[in-house]
């Protein structure tokens, strides 16, 4: 189906990310919260929408810059993790 993944992307100490029909799953290893996202970037923006199941939470960001959403969405990560832990 739609909402799971299809194929392993990579996995190494931290995490297992996979592949699914259009999305990005991944699992952090530590504490075995999942999420899953789509982000992409284009000339001066970019873009990222995350679901957290397990909290049930969204997080969306979007930026006029290029690289302007994987800065704060590491944080908010960081933020979610060590509160699931």
């Amino acid at each position: 189906t739609f909402l799971t993944p299809q194929a392993l992307h990579h996995e190494n100490e931290r995490e297992i990310m996979r592949q699914g029909y259009g999305l990005e799953f991944f699992t952090v290893k530590a504490n075995s919260l999942t999420f899953y996202q789509k982000e992409g970037i284009n000339a001066g923006v970019s873009g990222i929408i995350r679901h957290y199941p397990a909290p049930d939470l969204n997080v969306i960001l979007l930026s006029n810059m290029m690289d302007g959403v994987w800065k704060p969405i590491n944080h908010i990560h960081d933020l979610i993790i060590n509160s699931v832990a």
